[in-house]
C-alpha cells in the first residue's frame, strides 16, 4: 500500500509534489475509507482536484508508470524504460 507518493521532474511537475495516503484524525466514515496497517490509518481513495493545467493528469500518469514498473515481470528489469518526458 502506498503511504506517500512524491513526484518530482515528471511531465509538467518539476518541483516536489506530495501525494499522502495518510488519515488525519478525524474518525468520519473510518469503516469505509480507512485501512489500519499498524498503527498507520491510511486512506483506501484519494480525490485529486484542481484548476485547469494544474497537473491533475501528470500525477495519474506519474501513478500509472509507478504501475508499469511494479507490474513488468522480472526478466524485463534490465530493459530501458518506456518514457517519454512532455
Amino acid at each position: 500500500m502506498i503511504i506517500n507518493f512524491n513526484i518530482e521532474n515528471f511531465g509538467s511537475i518539476k518541483d516536489q509534489q506530495t501525494l499522502s495516503f495518510e488519515a488525519e484524525k478525524s474518525n468520519h466514515l473510518e469503516n469505509f475509507y480507512i485501512s489500519k496497517i499498524g498503527r498507520r490509518r491510511l486512506l483506501k481513495i484519494a480525490l485529486i482536484y484542481g484548476s485547469n493545467a494544474s497537473g491533475k493528469t501528470t500525477i495519474l500518469k506519474a501513478l500509472d508508470f509507478l504501475r508499469d514498473l511494479v507490474l513488468k515481470p522480472a526478466d524485463k528489469k534490465t530493459e530501458e524504460l518506456d518514457f517519454q518526458p512532455e
